[in-house]
């Protein structure tokens, strides 16, 4: 640049804020996603359910955070969900 001093837009006319359709929100109703040791517990009755064994630990790991996941959803029914009816059950 030949002696040209260049100017750097600053201050909110640099980043407009974005129209009202651009504004993404998550639902306000939604629910944080089950926690580790949830999963894993109802990974482990799963694989319990199962008879043990090796090699269905991702398999055990998926179905537990769906069952949760779906448990978890607002209007899911907890009381017949199958993650709330082994929770439920005395050991």
């Amino acid at each position: 640049m030949s002696g040209q001093t260049v100017r750097v837009k600053r201050g909110p006319a640099a980043h407009p804020a974005p129209r009202r359709a651009e504004v993404h929100r998550a639902p306000e109703n939604r629910q944080p996603p089950p926690a580790h040791e949830e999963i894993a517990r109802r990974a482990y009755e799963i694989w319990l359910q199962r008879g043990g064994g090796e090699g269905h630990d991702v398999e055990d790991w998926a179905q537990a955070e769906r069952e949760l996941s779906v448990s978890l959803a607002p209007g899911a029914d907890t009381a017949t969900s199958p993650a709330a009816s082994v929770a439920g059950s005395t050991r």
